[in-house]
Order: C-alpha cells, then structure tokens, then sequence
C-alpha cells in the first residue's frame, strides 16, 4: 500500500484530534478494487445458511460493542451518543437482522408466469426463471455527518 498522507479525524464538538486515517494512493486504486471484486465473489458463492450465520454473528458483535461503536459514531460526528445509537446502529442492525430473515427467499430463482402463453409455453416444454444474483462491488460517497 502506498501512503501519501493521512485525514484527521477531528471530534466536532471540540475539536480535538481524535485519530488519523491513511490516505492511499490514487494508484493503489485497482488493487483496492481487485480485492473487493474477490471478497465479493466468495460472498456471491456463501451458501445462504452460512450468509444468515454471518450476518447473525455481526449482529451479536454489534450488540455487544453498541457503546464502544456509539461513542466512536459520537466522537467522529458530533451527534449525541444516543442519536448514534438510534439512528445509526440501529437502523444497520435491523437492516442486518430483515436480511437474515429474507435472504432465502431474495435469491431463490423465480418461475416467470406468462399467463396467457404458459399452456403455450408448456406444450413446447419451455419455461423461464429470473434468478437473482448480485452485480458486484460498489462505491458510495456519502457525508461524513450523515
């Protein structure tokens, strides 16, 4: 990895310098990016089962943590503890915690009903699915104080 600088992370409220993070590279760039297109592939190929026993650790480990992780959310935006605690650990645990619950039933390929043409379709021994599967790594740029 190549290090060019560091960001601050400066607690709002006061001020104080409460951490550095390592900027990288520009160039480092695609490498970033090829790991992420591998992590993305083992999850696409992660058995269900394994995928809700994942997300069901994360979500213990989250649990656990939410006071250590609301203060850190707390230091770095200026928000209140408690705010953090509501608003951003809890709104990603309940996202985390709907996904167990339908992640089986999101990527189970779908048969596509033609109505009108199925006994059609049928006679000629054709029928079509849409099978879901995931499109692969993203970049988001969000506010930092969001």
């Amino acid at each position: 990895m190549i290090k060019t600088s560091v960001i601050k992370s400066i607690n709002p409220a006061t001020l104080e310098v409460i951490g550095e993070i390592d900027v990288v590279a520009p160039d480092f760039l695609p490498i970033v990016l090829r790991r992420a297109r591998k992590a993305q592939k083992v999850w696409e190929n992660t058995p269900n089962k394994e995928k809700v026993r994942k997300l069901k650790n994360l979500l213990t480990f989250v649990t656990n943590h939410v006071e250590e992780i609301g203060k850190i959310i707390h230091l770095e935006t200026g928000k209140p503890k408690l705010e953090a605690i509501n608003s951003d650990i809890l709104a990603g645990a309940t996202m985390a915690k709907f996904a167990t619950k339908i992640i089986r039933k999101i990527t189970k390929p779908r048969k596509i009903k033609f109505y009108g043409m199925r006994m059609f379709l049928k006679l000629m021994g054709r029928s079509s699915y849409i099978k879901p599967r995931p499109i692969g790594v993203i970049g988001i740029i969000s506010p930092w104080n969001f």
